[in-house]
């Protein structure tokens, strides 16, 4: 069986016209997650079932004079958009272990948190791997003790397939098997993500 994402993030500017949108195809409320300060940015999940959420990452309200590559990359976008995804891992000095050893690949770790709704505070720690290959390769996230956001998220989806586009298919399949990421990368004009999910209301289907 195939590697199911830890989550995909589905970049819009705006969250509440994201939790309306998934909310019109999945019939589905989204919950609200809280807000990266650091970054900028605002989420709301919904679980997509075990171990694994669809992240609508929105800007912030409340930070939109910060300016980095991720609040920039949502500005930019003209719709909803699917900008990486994440690979769960409990041997996180391991994976940057094994990034460092590959040409092309920079990496470091980069510890996250978020105050839930209520006042809860949820942490976790990020490998970042930078490359030419830019979000075709995805991040890598350690819950450490947290409850997995899918856990408290609304239920009633499921994941059906998600593929990795790429032009240079086969060098990205070589750096998924080194790093033991067992997602399918399909050669494509372009890059970018497609995911097919089983909702309440039928199939939904997600790009990047």
């Amino acid at each position: 069986m195939r590697m199911r994402p830890d989550h995909i993030q589905l970049g819009i500017a705006d969250l509440n016209e994201g939790v309306a949108l998934i909310q019109k195809l999945t019939g589905l409320d989204a919950v609200f997650g809280g807000v990266h300060p650091i970054y900028g940015t605002s989420n709301a999940l919904i679980s997509l079932g075990s171990n694994s959420y669809l992240e609508i990452l929105a800007l912030d309200p409340a930070r939109m004079d910060l300016h980095n590559a991720r609040t920039d990359r949502i500005r930019s976008l003209s719709g909803p958009t699917i900008l990486t995804y994440a690979m769960q891992t409990d041997t996180i000095q391991k994976k940057l272990d094994a990034t460092q050893g590959l040409a092309d690949l920079r990496s470091k770790l980069d510890p996250g948190s978020r105050k839930k709704p209520d006042g809860t505070k949820l942490e976790w720690t990020s490998l970042l791997i930078d490359s030419s290959f830019g979000p075709q390769i995805p991040f890598f996230i350690d819950w450490r003790h947290a409850p997995h956001p899918s856990v408290s998220s609304p239920s009633g989806c499921e994941w059906v397939s998600f593929e990795v586009l790429h032009p240079q298919a086969e060098a990205l399949q070589d750096i998924y098997k080194q790093l033991e990421i067992d997602i399918p990368v399909v050669a494509a004009p372009k890059p970018g993500f497609q995911a097919r999910i089983a909702t309440p209301r039928g199939f939904m289907v997600l790009l990047g």
